[in-house]
């Protein structure tokens, strides 16, 4: 089997391993062999169940969690032909038949539903590279800045600058806290030069 072929083969099984049920767990590798001994299980599970699979089939696999369009939430992320994507077991269950929507998925992608993304990367290099100065979606915006946190060794950026390029961007920046919780920013728009101004308090 390529790479791939396995990818597919270990989200199928445990789409069709795990029937949801309510609670809250932890990502663990106790929760994948639960959910393999009950058959049931929240995302926690799920993603566990992926982790452990990939990682016994020797394919890089980072387990991740935080807030998405459904509260609190865990999904994986998957090296595969030289790049890092997305997949998530559990979206894609509770149906007739596998939900393809989030597999293989990109980080733009995956971004529309999920509020925070910087956690789990091991390489500031995998952000896509967008124009700080010709920012024309919601998750061009949360590209740039994420990509401007990693890439300070130490500390968050005092100050970060940005333009946007179109009205529908959301320029509400409260999702870094998620990030840096101990920092609190502040947004100035100097209206005369379109300019954003992010400092960190």
């Amino acid at each position: 089997m390529t790479e791939e072929q396995k990818v597919k083969a270990i989200f199928d099984y445990v789409v069709t391993q795990i029937k949801y049920s309510s609670g809250a767990d932890y990502i663990s590798a106790a929760n994948a062999l639960k959910a393999i001994e009950e058959g049931r299980g929240v995302c926690a599970h799920y993603t566990s169940l992926f982790h452990y699979l990939a990682t016994r089939a020797g394919i890089p696999t980072i387990p991740l969690s935080g807030p998405s369009f459904v509260g609190e939430h865990a999904w994986n992320m998957v090296y595969l032909n030289g790049k890092w994507v997305y997949v998530d077991a559990t979206l894609a269950d509770g149906k007739k038949t596998i939900d393809y929507t989030y597999y293989l998925k990109d980080a733009m992608f995956m971004m529309k539903t999920r509020t925070w993304m910087g956690y789990g990367y091991p390489d500031i290099n995998i952000y896509p590279e967008v124009d700080g100065m010709n920012l024309k979606t919601t998750e061009e915006l949360r590209v740039y800045l994420l990509r401007k946190m990693a890439e300070s060794r130490t500390e968050p950026p005092k100050k970060i600058t940005f333009k946007v390029a179109g009205a529908k961007v959301d320029t509400d920046v409260k999702f870094l806290t998620v990030v840096s919780p101990e920092y609190k920013y502040k947004l100035n728009y100097d209206s005369k030069n379109k300019l954003y101004t992010m400092i960190r308090g």
